[in-house]
C-alpha cells in the first residue's frame, strides 16, 4: 500500500481534505484523473489512509470516554450495537456470555426506561450531545443496573450515536441529596442556587437562558389513567427536560406541574415545550413556556438569585404574567414594584388614610378578653 508522506502531492491532497479545504469528491476525482494515473495512487490507498485515521480517532474517543465512564457503546440509527467496550458484561440479559454487538440496545434497557432512552435519542439529533441522563439497564444478575448516560451523535448517511455510561458523577455520590427523589430534578431551592451561581460564573461562557414550563392537563390524566401513569409521565418529561439542560443537570421542579431549566440555545425553550406535549399521545396535555435571557455581567449573583426567585414565583402564580426578555428587565420590574409598595405604605401611613380594627381574642373557658389584635 502506498502511504502518503510530506514530500508527495498525494499527501498534500489528503492534508487539505483533513483540514476541510477539499471535499471527498475532489480527492476521488484527483485519484482517477489521467494526469495522476502514473503516480499509481488508487482509491484503495486513499480509503486505507482514511480508515486508518478513523480507527485512530475512534480509539481516541473511546479512551476519552473511559476517562469518565465504565462502559462505552456505539449504536446505529436503528439502535443496533456496533461496538462495545469497558465493563459491558455488567449489562445484558442474565446468562448472556457473548458480545452485545448486534443486539438492539432497547433490549438491554429496563422496560420502564425504554421510553426515556427514546426521548434521549430524539433530542440528541437536535442537540448533538446530551448527558448525563439517569437510565436503568438489565444486569447479569437480573436486577436493574442504574447508570448515567452520555450521548454524542454523529450525523450523516450512516449516522452513529456514541454512548458513555457511568454509575455516578465523578467525585460525588450516586444520588445527589439536593435532587428530587421521584423525578431526579433539582428542588426549587436547589435550582435557584445552582442556576444563579452558573449564570454569575464568568467561566460558564456565552449567553444562557432560563425557561419555565407549566404542564396543563395532569389532573385529567390522573383521573383517566391513574397516579402510576402520571408518575411515569412525569419521569419521562423530567428526562426530556434534563436532556436539554446545561450539563444535563441544571433543571428543577418548581411546582406541582411547573418545571424550569437552564440552556444555551434560545430556541430550546419552545422546542422542549412542544416535545413535552407529545411525550405520550394518550395523555392530552398542553404547555405554557416562558424563556428569559441571562446576559453575562449585567447582574451579580445575589441579584440573579432574587430575580430568578421573583420570576419563578410569578410564573407559578400566573404563567402568562412572565413577559420579560432578559433578567435585567425582570430585575428592573421587581425593583419598581418593590419601590411602589414601599411608597404606597409610606403614603398611607403619612396621610392616615387607613382604619385600625381591634379584634378581641376571647378565652373559651372564661369568656374573658385575653387580648386584642390590630387588623
Amino acid at each position: 500500500m502506498c502511504k502518503p508522506n510530506a514530500d508527495t502531492e498525494f499527501a498534500k491532497v489528503i492534508k487539505n481534505y483533513r483540514k476541510g479545504n477539499r471535499s471527498l469528491v475532489f480527492v476521488y476525482q484527483w485519484l482517477i484523473s489521467s494526469s495522476n494515473h502514473s503516480r499509481h495512487y488508487t482509491v484503495g490507498d486513499f480509503m486505507s489512509g482514511i480508515l486508518e485515521e478513523v480507527k485512530k480517532e475512534r480509539e481516541r474517543f473511546v479512551a476519552f470516554a473511559f476517562a469518565a465512564a465504565e462502559i462505552f457503546l456505539e449504536v446505529d440509527s436503528e439502535g443496533k450495537i456496533l461496538f462495545e467496550g469497558g465493563a459491558s458484561t455488567k449489562i445484558g440479559p442474565a446468562g448472556q456470555t457473548s458480545s452485545l454487538v448486534g443486539t438492539l440496545i432497547r433490549d438491554i434497557i429496563s422496560e420502564d426506561d425504554r421510553t426515556v432512552y427514546d426521548a434521549v435519542i430524539s433530542h440528541v439529533s437536535h442537540k448533538g450531545r446530551i448527558g448525563p441522563i439517569p437510565l436503568r439497564f438489565i444486569s447479569e444478575n437480573g436486577r436493574d443496573y442504574a447508570l448515567r448516560l452520555f450521548a454524542l451523535h454523529m450525523p450523516g448517511k450512516d449516522a452513529r450515536t456514541f454512548l458513555a455510561l457511568r454509575s455516578a458523577p465523578l467525585g460525588g455520590p450516586a444520588i445527589d441529596p439536593s435532587l428530587q427523589s421521584e423525578t431526579g430534578l433539582l428542588t426549587q431551592e436547589g435550582f435557584l442556587e445552582i442556576a444563579s451561581k452558573t449564570m454569575a460564573d464568568p467561566q460558564a461562557g456565552g449567553h444562557m437562558y432560563v425557561t419555565a414550563v407549566e404542564i396543563d392537563g395532569l389532573d385529567q390524566v390522573k383521573q383517566k389513567f391513574g397516579p402510576k401513569v402520571v408518575k411515569s409521565l412525569m419521569d419521562r418529561m423530567a428526562a426530556h427536560i434534563k436532556s436539554i439542560a446545561v450539563d444535563g443537570e441544571v433543571a428543577g421542579q418548581i411546582g406541582d406541574n411547573q418545571f424550569a431549566f437552564m440552556h444555551r440555545s434560545q430556541s430550546d425553550g419552545a422546542y422542549i415545550g412542544k416535545a413535552l406535549e407529545s411525550v405520550d399521545p394518550k395523555a392530552k396535555i398542553s404547555t405554557d413556556v416562558a424563556t428569559i435571557a441571562a446576559e453575562p455581567g449585567q447582574l451579580e449573583e445575589a441579584q440573579l438569585l432574587k430575580t430568578l426567585s421573583y420570576v419563578l414565583s410569578s410564573f407559578c402564580t400566573n404563567s402568562k404574567s412572565v413577559t420579560f426578555d432578559t433578567f435585567a428587565s425582570a430585575y428592573d420590574d421587581m425593583a419598581q414594584k418593590a419601590q411602589k409598595r414601599v411608597s404606597t405604605i409610606r403614603s398611607t401611613i403619612e396621610s392616615g388614610s387607613f382604619k385600625m380594627v381591634f379584634q378581641p381574642v376571647v378565652s373559651l373557658s372564661t369568656g374573658d378578653v385575653h387580648h386584642n389584635e390590630i387588623l
